[in-house]
């Protein structure tokens, strides 16, 4: 399975701590963006579907472990793979990496996002479009309906 790059960018001075190195709510932020072009544009469900449909995302669980500093002024990556898909939802990581160097990670988020009828507010099975192409990136053993998440 291919990792999906889904976020390029560089550290900015402004993103960094009184230590010099990457403030946690800025990891966060990279990997929430990483997060919405995953969701938009490889799985195809972006803000115009969204209104179209009254579906959107909701993010049910995060993970991070922090495995290296990164310091301002760094070309970092983050390479992402969706994990497994549900009925509701798809889980996925993400890997912030320094851009040259993949198998180095900084940090790892795993998630769980699941597609959220904005009228009722509650979960809501993926639509079969979304559902496809997620399949088509995760493990073929990662595809069962079988769900652990309620979001209400």
């Amino acid at each position: 399975m291919s990792d999906i790059e889904t976020l390029r960018t560089v550290v900015l001075d402004g993103q960094c701590d009184g230590m010099g190195h990457l403030n946690t709510q800025h990891y966060m932020a990279l990997f929430d963006l990483a997060s919405q072009y995953l969701a938009y544009h490889v799985l195809g469900h972006g803000v115009a579907r969204q209104r179209e449909t009254s579906l959107g995302w909701a993010d049910a669980a995060h993970e991070i472990d922090y495995r290296r500093e990164v310091l301002a002024g760094a070309p970092v990556l983050v390479l992402s793979r969706i994990l497994r898909v549900g009925t509701t939802s798809f889980s996925y990581e993400h890997r912030l990496v320094l851009a040259g160097a993949p198998d180095d990670v900084c940090a790892r988020m795993t998630a769980t996002t699941v597609q959220f009828d904005l009228t009722a507010r509650r979960a809501c099975p993926l639509l079969p479009d979304v559902r496809a192409r997620a399949e088509r990136h995760c493990p073929p053993a990662s595809t069962g309906r079988k769900e652990e998440t309620d979001v209400r």
